[in-house]
């Protein structure tokens, strides 16, 4: 697999390889969601979605990453909007694309071991779903901070090592079959 320490060109294999990582966060997303309710607003959400896009980073780079997260979510609000749009959750989907891409490039570990892998996501999850959406849920519909914060802290101790699995397998998988 190309490392996305290469220089990354934007040609038509990185979008359509784009539109596909799109495609599968969108489905993982309808299809494996499950809200959790906190003072009777959908606070807490676990899904699989992140997946693809992190992977998207990781795989294409941390701009086609970004890029690939923020469609992500614009499309999902089109398809299936959960409240009001608001461009800060579109950021924080942006990101989850982005921060692996940044990882995988600049931390020179083991090709890519799943010590890289938990460190991508851990960082990503606690930027994107621990500081950022928490911060998004008290501006966009008042619900305090000390409430969904542990809540968040606690599903996150849970889909951290889940997503590192699963992308670490998914690498491995792929390991020399994507130029």
């Amino acid at each position: 697999m190309r490392s996305n320490t290469d220089s990354q060109k934007f040609t038509s294999l990185t979008v359509v390889r784009a539109g596909l990582f799109i495609s599968m966060s969108l489905a993982l997303k309808v299809m494996f969601e499950i809200y959790i309710p906190l003072s009777g607003i959908p606070a807490l959400r676990i899904n699989f979605a992140s997946i693809p896009l992190m992977l998207s980073g990781i795989i294409l780079g941390p701009f086609t990453g970004f890029v690939t997260g923020a469609a992500a979510d614009i499309i999902n609000f089109i398809a299936k909007p959960g409240g009001p749009f608001f461009p800060g959750f579109t950021l924080a989907s942006g990101l989850t694309g982005f921060l692996p891409g940044i990882v995988f490039k600049y931390v020179k570990k083991d090709e890519f071991g799943m010590g890289k892998t938990v460190l991508a996501v851990s960082l990503t999850q606690l930027i994107t779903s621990i500081i950022l959406n928490t911060c998004f849920l008290y501006i966009l519909y008042g619900i305090g901070i000390t409430i969904t914060l542990p809540a968040r802290i606690l599903t996150n101790l849970f889909t951290i090592p889940v997503y590192s699995l699963i992308i670490g397998a998914v690498l491995k998988a792929l390991n020399g079959r994507i130029k």
